[in-house]
Order: C-alpha cells, then structure tokens, then sequence
C-alpha cells in the first residue's frame, strides 16, 4: 500500500475517533457501520407477539408464522434518524424513516414496517 493511501487512511481514522459524527457521515459515502444502534430484535410496543429483526442489509417483520423481509440501504443519519431504502422481490421499492429513542425504534414512512418497536 503506497504511503500516500495510509496516511489518506489514518487521517480518516482519526477523524472518525475524535469526531464520532464523522462516521455516520462516511456511511452515506459508502464506508463504515450504517446502522449504528438499530441492529438487533424488536418487539412492537401494542402487540409483543409481531417482532422485528434488523440486520445489516435485511429488515424482516414477523407474526405467528407469517415473515415480510426486504433489503435495505441506508440513504442518510443525522443524529438519531436513519432513513433507508427498502426493496422487496415484486414491490416497488420504498423507504422508511427509524428515529432511535431509548432503546425504542419509531418507524414511519413504511406501511409494513411502520410502529414502535422495543429492543427483546
């Protein structure tokens, strides 16, 4: 690796330590972590039995035996909102909008999605 290349590296790294909001932003760009803080298991707040699941790159929702997953995208972070991009064999891609608040997930925007979701 030229030396030019490690110092552009480091001096990335280091901006990310120092200034943690300088991750989210290089996430838009296409590196680093995008879903800081909404990976995991969900329940939904008014019915515990449908749960969420969130991993990186796949949303999934789930009641009884019945699942909906989709791909996503993370279009934009800023502060404590994450807007991604789903996609779903045989529908028309949409987005939703997750604000994280103390450990629970609002999701607007997305009408399978949508809710408020508490981390199991």
């Amino acid at each position: 690796m030229p030396a030019r290349r490690i110092r552009s590296v480091s001096a990335i790294l280091l901006l990310c330590s120092l200034f943690p909001g300088a991750a989210s932003a290089l996430c838009v760009l296409g590196m680093g972590n995008c879903t800081p803080g909404i990976s995991g298991e969900y329940v939904m707040v008014d019915n515990p039995n449908t749960k969420l699941t969130i991993d990186a790159g796949k949303i999934a929702a789930s009641q009884g035996p019945m699942t909906i997953a989709a791909d996503y995208t993370v279009r934009s972070v800023e502060g404590n909102q994450v807007v991604i991009d789903v996609r779903a064999p045989g529908t028309p891609p949409g987005s939703a909008t997750i604000v994280v608040d103390d450990q629970v997930l609002h999701i607007k925007d997305n009408f399978v999605f949508n809710g408020d979701w508490k981390r199991r």
